[in-house]
């Protein structure tokens, strides 16, 4: 199914890979306009989906991971030199992990949860403040503004999505609660 969202959602997996190698030989032009033009390919992807009605669930799911495998790849190479705390990059990766688990649970009970506003404003500062980071070395006071706000925002989004999801894990337990009781 190489549809024309998909072939933006390719290129941002395809383009982890290159990054990282770029990175590692700090090329940094070249780590910097491969990190932009898959960060913009997000953008295409969903413009494009919903322009051309190819809204679906394997888009809406894979669009988050290759987001998260591209900002958790930035953000560890980043963290490699020193230019970010590697504890900025555990909570934003963590949060990456805790939402994706939370939609695997909402998936087993047939729900998609799809990016919510908070979800999308923090995909852009991450993507941002990445982008800052990688053409400011060492990063000035703005990069580290746009850090400071980019795990504010991702904290946040984390816990909205859990505040807006709690019904499937008072459902969960209910579950729970009624197989024990049958086991009885």
């Amino acid at each position: 199914m190489l549809t024309i969202p998909n072939m933006f959602l390719f290129y941002r997996l395809l383009a982890v890979p290159v990054f990282i190698v770029f990175y590692m030989f700090n090329w940094q032009v070249a780590t910097f306009v491969v990190f932009v033009t898959a960060a913009i390919s997000d953008f295409f992807d969903g413009y494009f989906a919903r322009k051309l009605n190819l809204v679906n669930d394997f888009g809406k799911l894979m669009d988050t991971m290759a987001d998260k495998i591209l900002v958790a790849a930035a953000f560890i190479c980043i963290t490699s030199t020193g230019v970010v705390p590697a504890w900025i990059a555990i909570v934003i990766i963590s949060r990456e992990f805790l939402v994706t688990g939370l939609r695997s649970l909402a998936a087993a009970k047939g729900i998609v949860i799809a990016a919510g506003k908070s979800g999308k404003l923090k995909a852009v500062f991450q993507f941002v403040t990445v982008s800052v980071l990688l053409i400011n070395f060492p990063p000035q006071p703005f990069g580290n503004v746009l850090l400071y706000i980019t795990i504010a925002l991702t904290i946040y989004s984390g816990a909205e999505y859990f505040y807006n999801s709690r019904h499937l894990f008072a459902s969960s337990a209910k579950e729970n609660s009624k197989k024990e009781s049958l086991k009885k």
